[in-house]
């Protein structure tokens, strides 16, 4: 027996899929642009803004910095999460129900609500504008999606 999606739900997906790919249908044809500002191109396509971008080392810094951070939080909340899978499958299911709950709990909570709880921890923390702070804040962020893929 085979799945077949229905006509609406193909006609849903195809929605959802322009909807999250239009942004990038404009924006590259703007970058393009032969103009000193962003616009779409008038006479020809240009690099100049790319070349811009490449030449300025802060602009280079700033994007190793969110490289860096990003890529060691993502390592991180892999790590972190599935070794709380493994370890949450050992335990009772009251407890791991719990503990679950509080895992996912920066999925449920609004994202306003979030950075400013998260503020004011670190500023007592001391981690507020810091790498590590970041790092840790990416962690927290990331970490329900290893758990529920890993669960």
């Amino acid at each position: 027996m085979s799945f077949r999606p229905s006509p609406w739900t193909v006609a849903a997906a195809f929605a959802v899929a322009v909807f999250l790919i239009g942004p990038s249908i404009v924006a590259v044809p703007a970058s393009l642009t032969d103009m000193p500002y962003l616009s779409l191109p008038r006479e020809k396509l240009s690099l100049q803004h790319y070349q811009r971008l490449l030449a300025d080392t802060v602009w280079l810094r700033a994007f190793g910095l969110s490289l860096s951070t990003s890529l060691a939080a993502a390592i991180a909340s892999t790590l972190l999460g599935t070794a709380f899978s493994i370890g949450a499958w050992h335990l009772s299911r009251r407890w791991s129900s719990l503990l679950r709950a509080i895992v996912l709990l920066p999925l449920a909570v609004p994202g306003i609500i979030s950075a400013l709880a998260l503020y004011l921890m670190w500023t007592r923390l001391g981690l507020y504008d810091t790498v590590a702070g970041v790092i840790l804040v990416q962690v927290i962020v990331g970490l329900p999606f290893p758990v529920i893929t890993t669960s």
